[in-house]
């Protein structure tokens, strides 16, 4: 098993690999919410803890710390997702 991440770019000495920062927004758990949505711009994926809303990938990213303008950007498109089901 290799779990090196992106030390692979060292070990292997690949200059195309790359970071792909995302985020991960987690929603409380909505019983009516069973089914998982996948657009260009994101998905929602319903569990029994919650529902998991993600999609956005930001390539070349080596910041490690949270951006909330990029968890905003998730939370518009799963409002916006919301209200064109009517849900």
């Amino acid at each position: 098993m290799n779990c090196t991440g992106l030390g692979t770019m060292w070990v292997f000495n690949d200059s195309n690999m790359m970071p792909v920062a995302g985020r991960l927004l987690f929603l409380i758990p909505q019983p009516d919410f069973n089914y998982s949505i996948t657009t260009e711009n994101g998905y929602a994926i319903p569990r029994k803890d919650g529902i998991v809303l993600g999609g956005n990938a930001l390539a070349g990213s080596w910041d490690e710390n949270p951006s909330r303008e990029h968890g905003r950007d998730e939370q518009d498109e799963g409002l916006k997702l919301n209200k064109e089901l009517n849900v």
